[in-house]
């Protein structure tokens, strides 16, 4: 009973978590590449 109970949450969670973490992916390159354009533009 547990591994069909495993399965669902397996096939639920990323179906129901994709658009989150597409978003925080995408936040997350967003302020890495912030951060490297304010330290390019410190270092000359």
């Amino acid at each position: 009973m547990l591994a069909p109970r495993n399965d669902a949450k397996c096939i639920d969670a990323p179906t129901q978590l994709r658009p989150p973490n597409f978003l925080l992916l995408f936040l997350n390159l967003r302020v890495s590449l912030a951060l490297e354009m304010q330290r390019v533009k410190k270092k000359p």
